[in-house]
């Protein structure tokens, strides 16, 4: 009898957290989203903001993190892809550039970080409305998208 091939079932599992992920995002969101768009300059502030107990800094820099190691630790033949585009995502550098979306609540307990392909990151102007546009792929439903930080911060 054939061995299971233990990356296809890592690999469902992985989406099927995936999936139930987006589904409690989605479930707490009611259709609402705030995004941030943290740049490099952003993660320094967010760094020092969570180490002084900043606990929205804290929550976002916990969210990026997460996708860093889900993009390190992603195969060459299933990279993680660009929210905004079908491109892979297969390194990071001090230039990658993170999103965080959250549903648009008082304190949310659920959030999604991504990461701009190179190309998306390049076009600083138009990341906002690609982000939006990426979101509205998963979410269709979506009633706002608001990116409340596009240049690479937050309040």
């Amino acid at each position: 009898m054939p061995k299971p091939n233990t990356t296809d079932a890592t690999r469902r599992h992985a989406d099927t957290a995936w999936l139930n992920g987006i589904q409690a995002i989605n479930d707490e969101a009611a259709g609402m989203l705030d995004v941030n768009i943290i740049d490099a300059t952003a993660g320094v502030e967010m760094i020092f903001d969570a180490a002084i107990g900043d606990v929205e800094a804290a929550t976002l820099m916990r969210a990026v993190y997460q996708a860093a190691a889900r993009i390190k630790k992603a195969p060459r033949r299933a990279p993680a892809l660009c929210l905004c585009c079908p491109r892979a995502v297969r390194r990071l550098t001090p230039a990658t550039i993170f999103g965080v979306a959250r549903p648009a609540i008082a304190k949310p307990s659920n959030a999604l970080a991504f990461a701009f392909c190179d190309k998306c990151s390049a076009d600083r102007g138009n990341r906002a409305a690609k982000a939006a546009t990426g979101l509205r792929r998963i979410w269709p439903d979506l009633r706002t998208v608001e990116v409340t930080h596009p240049e690479g911060g937050r309040a």
